[in-house]
C-alpha cells in the first residue's frame, strides 16, 4: 500500500488514517537513526 501525503498539512491525528499515522511513525524513526 502506498502512502500519498504530498499537499496534506498536519492539523491534528484525526485527520489521517492509522496506516498513515504508522508511516509517518516509521518514517520519523528510519530518520532518526
Amino acid at each position: 500500500m502506498t502512502i500519498d501525503l504530498k499537499h496534506r498539512s498536519f492539523l491534528t491525528l484525526v485527520d489521517y488514517s492509522p496506516a498513515e499515522i504508522r508511516y509517518l511513525l516509521d518514517l520519523s524513526t528510519e530518520l532518526k537513526a
